[in-house]
C-alpha cells in the first residue's frame, strides 16, 4: 500500500490524512505533535516524524485512537515509545498493528523491556 503521506502535507493535512476521521486518532496525533520534542528529541521530524511512522506501519484511523487510548492507557509518552521501539526493529511491524487492533496486549514486562531497549538506543528519550 502506498504512503498516505506525501512529502508536501503539513501537520493538518497529515493528521486528516491518517485519522479516518477519528477522534482518538486526532487526539493522539495532536498530542505526539505537541509533546514529541519534549519525548523524544533525537526525532528529527518531530511529531510529525512519529505520524509517518505509523503511515509506514499502515496504522489508521480507529487503530490509532485504539493504540493510544486501550494500549498505551492515554499515555503520550508510551505511544511515542511503542512506535520508537517498532521503528529500532525491537518489535514487530504485525505485532504493533496487533496492539492497534487489541488482538494482542502488553504486560508491564514487555513494556519495562521495550523501554531499556529504546533508551539504550536513543540516550535522550525522556525517562519515566
Amino acid at each position: 500500500m502506498l504512503p498516505r503521506i506525501e512529502i508536501t502535507d503539513g501537520i493538518l493535512s497529515a493528521t486528516i490524512k491518517m485519522s479516518n476521521g477519528d477522534t482518538s486518532a486526532v487526539l493522539a496525533m495532536t498530542r505526539m505533535v505537541a509533546k514529541s520534542e519534549e519525548i523524544d528529541p533525537d526525532n528529527v521530524l518531530g511529531g510529525i516524524g512519529a505520524i509517518m511512522h505509523l503511515d509506514s506501519f499502515e496504522i489508521y484511523g480507529e487503530a490509532i485512537g485504539h493504540l493510544y487510548q486501550k494500549t498505551c492507557g492515554g499515555d503520550i509518552r508510551r505511544l511515542l515509545l511503542i512506535i520508537r521501539t517498532c521503528q529500532l526493529g525491537h518489535m514487530s511491524v504485525g505485532l504493533l498493528q496487533g496492539l492497534s487492533l487489541g488482538t494482542h496486549e502488553l504486560d508491564e514486562g514487555h513494556w519495562a523491556l521495550y523501554e531499556a531497549n529504546v533508551l539504550k538506543d536513543l540516550p535522550g528519550f525522556q525517562k519515566k
